[in-house]
């Protein structure tokens, strides 16, 4: 596995270059409690791009569910196990969009 964090150099030039602020101006711990909720955090604890410690810290300011994949890298825990992961974000749904997911199901069967 390559460590993403080898391109983060060239990712944030191109973010500056585009009018971006810079990656250590952004900080969605700060931001995070404004997004609506429910909010389900999915943290790979193998992630080297960002550490198990800050989803939990995310998922904590939001009052959000945290779902941790063992072993899982960035953006990598539906390759680890996609059927429990498809359960896992559609049991979320189910539980907070309730009706309406029940509801589009049975209209598209």
């Amino acid at each position: 596995r390559m460590d993403g964090r080898r391109f983060l150099p060239a990712m944030e030039w191109w973010h500056r270059r585009l009018g971006k602020p810079s990656f250590s101006e952004i900080a969605p711990i700060d931001l995070i409690g404004n997004l609506a909720k429910p909010i389900l955090v999915i943290q790979g604890t193998g992630d080297l791009t960002v550490p198990a410690a800050h989803g939990e810290r995310l998922a904590a300011a939001a009052g959000a569910e945290l779902w941790q994949v063992p072993d899982a890298h960035h953006c990598g825990a539906y390759f680890i196990d996609r059927e429990a992961y498809t359960a896992r974000v559609t049991a979320f749904f189910r539980r907070h969009l309730g009706g309406i997911a029940a509801a589009e199901e049975m209209a598209a069967a």
